[in-house]
């Protein structure tokens, strides 16, 4: 859990400049712990429902 916080932070804290503009990236995670009983497929599907979740729901975040 704390590498994708770092991760997520990481991504908040970085500075990018085009053409004399400051851009501010934001990154939306979706997260499932993997389960020895649950298949691939049921976990990836389970992150990807995650991921837009927390699109829906303002961004910039990280959803387990």
């Amino acid at each position: 859990r704390n590498k994708v916080e770092t991760l997520l932070q990481s991504i908040r804290d970085m500075d990018f400049e085009y053409e004399q503009q400051h851009i501010h990236v934001t990154m939306t995670i979706g997260v499932k712990e993997m389960e020895s009983d649950v298949s691939y497929e049921k976990i990836i599907k389970v992150a990807d429902d995650n991921l837009y979740a927390g699109k829906r729901n303002g961004r910039n975040q990280i959803v387990y």
